[in-house]
């Protein structure tokens, strides 16, 4: 943004605030309609929200141009994030509570590994337009929306059945 747009320093604060400001605002719309729509829904609409985001900053960047075709789409990418990481967490943790430590550590370090993995292919690919931030948007949508739709294949339990079947007893109250 600064380099390529001529953003000025002391006005790249806000734009680095507008992910996390739709992130804020995702995650507490997520705590409204989840109970609502359930957690596979909520997850595959964030999925498809980001898809979504990647193609209007392509879209945005090549029409129009300039830092707030990037800086705009990112509140909508963050708000998706907002919808789909809180239920994801939640739903790795419910399968099996007994091992809900493990599951946590697992995906923190996927987690972390993705947003390294990212860094990586943003610095190799020398990312520096907003098409190509738009295109590498689409590529981690694409990535997650893979990852939310393994929850509807059949050797993923329901959400119902969370935690059954993982071997601990029913114990009495």
């Amino acid at each position: 943004l600064i380099s390529v747009h001529g953003v000025p320093a002391e006005l790249y604060g806000f734009f680095a605030a507008c992910p996390p400001i739709g992130f804020v605002t995702g995650s507490w719309v997520c705590s409204r309609l989840t109970t609502r729509f359930g957690i596979e829904r909520m997850i595959l609409a964030g999925c498809t929200g980001i898809l979504l985001t990647g193609a209007a900053i392509v879209g945005l960047d090549l029409g129009v141009g300039g830092p707030y075709a990037i800086a705009l789409p990112m509140i909508a990418f963050g708000f998706s994030n907002g919808l789909s990481m809180p239920n994801a967490f939640a739903g790795g943790l419910s399968v099996y509570p007994r091992i809900a430590g493990a599951a946590s550590g697992l995906q923190t370090f996927c987690q972390m590994g993705g947003g390294a993995l990212g860094t990586l292919l943003v610095a190799e690919f020398a990312v520096r337009t907003g098409w190509e931030l738009g295109i590498m948007v689409i590529a981690g949508g694409l990535a997650a929306l893979a990852g939310g739709l393994m929850v509807l294949l059949p050797w993923s339990p329901p959400s119902g059945t969370a935690g059954q079947g993982d071997g601990q007893a029913a114990r009495p109250d």
